[in-house]
């Protein structure tokens, strides 16, 4: 079989350990996205995203954006889901009963 190696440990500097992140990623190219549900910066549990970049191959990555909903309130679980395609990235909730189609114009 394959034999696969470690080669990232993503993590958000801010994060809490209650935020859960980490509880969702999706990967497209170079750009990862890890779900943060728990995140408290909207409310209790509103939730957000966090954005990570290679651009050496995947022997680093850096955070290039936080994603929250601008609408956020408590327990809304942003984040749950995470979905990406290009510039494009759908972000679900537990509570809020929607996803949000978030795109980047930084290319």
């Amino acid at each position: 079989g394959a034999t696969y190696g470690q080669v990232a440990k993503l993590t958000a500097a801010d994060a809490a350990a209650s935020d859960e992140s980490g509880f969702s990623v999706a990967i497209d190219g170079d750009t990862v996205v890890i779900g943060s549900p728990y995140d408290d910066d909207g409310g209790s549990n509103s939730g957000s995203a966090y954005v990570f970049l290679t651009t050496d191959g995947g022997a680093t990555y850096g955070r290039v954006a936080k994603l929250t909903a601008d609408d956020a309130t408590a327990s809304n679980g942003f984040g749950w889901s995470v979905a990406i395609d290009g510039d494009t990235v759908v972000i679900g909730t537990r509570y809020g009963e929607a996803a949000y189609v978030l795109r980047t114009t930084d290319g």
